[in-house]
């Protein structure tokens, strides 16, 4: 399904109307389940990836993983947007 979203963005979604300001809203929601996953592991000893056992790591490793996994989404979010505006100028 990956593949088949970035063939319909490339064909079927204009480009010009990204602007370098959405890429902070497309954060949100990562952010807000990594929250969501952190709290929910701590309370029922459970946690959905091993990168956010915070009963294991701890949580300054957790907010690590975190931060790096942020970084990724901001650096592909870049890239999207980037490679759209570029696409629309053509």
């Amino acid at each position: 399904m990956p593949l088949g979203f970035v063939g319909y963005w490339l064909i079927f979604v204009p480009k010009a109307k990204l602007r370098w300001r959405v890429v902070l809203g497309w954060l949100v929601y990562p952010l807000a389940y990594m929250i969501f996953a952190v709290v929910r592991g701590s309370l029922v000893g459970r946690y959905p990836y091993p990168f956010l056992d915070a009963g294991t790591l701890g949580y300054l490793r957790v907010l690590s993983n975190a931060a790096m996994l942020l970084c990724g989404f901001l650096t592909v979010s870049l890239i999207v947007v980037a490679v759209s505006r570029s696409m629309a100028t053509k």
